[in-house]
């Protein structure tokens, strides 16, 4: 049974109808079992369930009851049941199936932490090279305006030089 365990609705879990084809029971001596001992199986989270349609052996629509058992519910349902040959190897499996599910949500988890983190990288490469870019703009701005600027001042200095000149000519002149 690879689906032995599911992920319902973000719980790992399986359902009674998993257990009691690993267990040879029939379904409604299970559902009974869990009815029986709700409370107890409600200390270690509530029982959820859903009803399915189904079609019954005369083609009539009936409703089927799918309870869904945690790792720990579904443990001590089994601990409750007779410790026959089938119950002792369902236990194993139960334990084996969450034990490997966890490890491959921990190993899911980590895959997805990395991918995270490289995808925070990226950004952070890709915002680096933009800000690269925008300080070369910058840079190549300010080198083209100091340029500007050494020409006008050399203008300026060529201007004064010849105001100065005339001044001197005027000068010369009145003399």
């Amino acid at each position: 049974m690879n689906d032995l365990v599911i992920n319902h609705n973000g719980i790992l879990a399986t359902t009674q109808d998993k257990v009691s084809v690993l267990t040879d029971n029939n379904e409604h001596s299970i559902q009974r079992l869990i009815r029986t001992y709700k409370s107890d199986l409600e200390c270690f989270g509530a029982i959820e369930f859903k009803n399915v349609l189904i079609l019954n052996s005369k083609n009539t629509k009936n409703y089927k009851k799918i309870y869904y058992l945690n790792e720990q519910q579904a443990t001590l349902l089994l601990a409750y049941m007779k410790n026959t040959q089938k119950v002792r190897e369902a236990k194993k499996l139960i334990v084996e199936a969450f034990y490997k599910m966890k490890a491959e949500l921990t190993r899911l988890k980590a895959i997805e932490q990395t991918n995270r983190i490289a995808n925070l990288e990226a950004i952070a490469i890709s915002k680096d090279k933009h800000h690269a870019k925008q300080i070369s703009g910058y840079k190549a701005q300010l080198a083209k305006h100091n340029e500007q600027i050494k020409l006008l001042k050399a203008k300026l200095t060529i201007a004064e030089n010849k105001a100065k000149n005339l001044s001197n000519n005027d000068e010369f002149l009145k003399r």
